[in-house]
C-alpha cells in the first residue's frame, strides 16, 4: 500500500484492516514446510520454492507493519473526522441561530396581531353580553318576546385555546432544556 494514510477516511482504514486480516489469515493457514516437502518429493526446484516463500514472508511482514500503522492512525483519523463534523455542526448551528432570530421576530409580531384580535373578540363578547342583558331586561319590563341573543361561540377559538395550552407547554419545556458542552449557555436572541 503506497497511499498516504493522511488521505484515508476511517471507513477506508477499517476496510483496509479487514483486507489485511484476511490476507494474514490466508498466510497463517499455509504450511510452507509441507509445501517445501512436496516440492522435494517431486524433485522440484527448492531454490525457487524458498525464494517464493521468502517473497511471501516479506509481503506478510509488510502487511503486519501496515496493519500496525493503520491501527495507530485510526484513532487520529476518527478524531480528525469528528473535528470536521463538529465544525460543520457549529456552522449549521450558527446559521440556524440566524434563522431562529428571524422566527422569534415573526412570533413576536404574530403574537401582537393575535393579542389585538383576542382583545377585540373579548370586547365583542362583553358587548354581546351587555346587549343580551339589556334585551332580557327589556323583554321582562315590556313583555316582548326575548330576541335570540347571547355571547358568540366559536369552535375555531376553542381549538385555538387548546393549541395555546400546547404552545404554553412547549415554551415551558424550551426554557428548561439542558445545554451540553463546557460552559455552554443558551443563546439569547433578544
Amino acid at each position: 500500500m503506497t497511499a498516504s494514510f493522511n488521505h484515508m477516511t476511517a471507513a477506508q482504514i477499517r476496510s483496509r484492516l479487514n483486507e489485511i486480516a484476511s490476507a494474514e489469515q490466508a498466510h497463517a493457514a499455509r504450511d510452507f514446510d509441507a509445501e517445501l516437502g512436496e516440492v522435494m518429493r517431486k524433485g522440484g526446484d527448492l531454490d525457487a520454492m524458498e525464494a517464493k516463500q521468502l517473497e511471501v514472508e516479506r509481503g506478510a511482514r509488510r502487511l503486519r507493519v501496515e496493519r500496525s500503522a493503520l491501527e495507530a492512525d485510526l484513532p487520529l483519523v476518527i478524531k480528525r473526522e469528528a473535528e470536521l463534523s463538529m465544525s460543520d455542526m457549529v456552522k449549521r448551528h450558527q446559521s440556524l441561530g440566524t434563522d431562529v432570530a428571524r422566527m422569534v421576530d415573526d412570533v413576536h409580531t404574530a403574537w401582537g396581531t393575535f393579542h389585538r384580535a383576542l382583545k377585540a373578540w373579548e370586547l365583542a363578547q362583553e358587548q354581546a353580553a351587555e346587549l343580551t342583558e339589556s334585551a332580557y331586561a327589556l323583554s321582562r319590563q315590556a313583555g316582548v318576546k326575548m330576541a335570540d341573543l347571547g355571547t358568540f361561540q366559536s369552535s375555531k377559538l376553542c381549538e385555538v385555546a387548546r393549541e395555546a395550552q400546547f404552545v404554553s407547554n412547549r415554551f415551558g419545556s424550551a426554557e428548561h432544556q439542558m445545554q451540553v458542552g463546557h460552559s455552554v449557555q443558551g443563546r439569547r436572541l433578544d
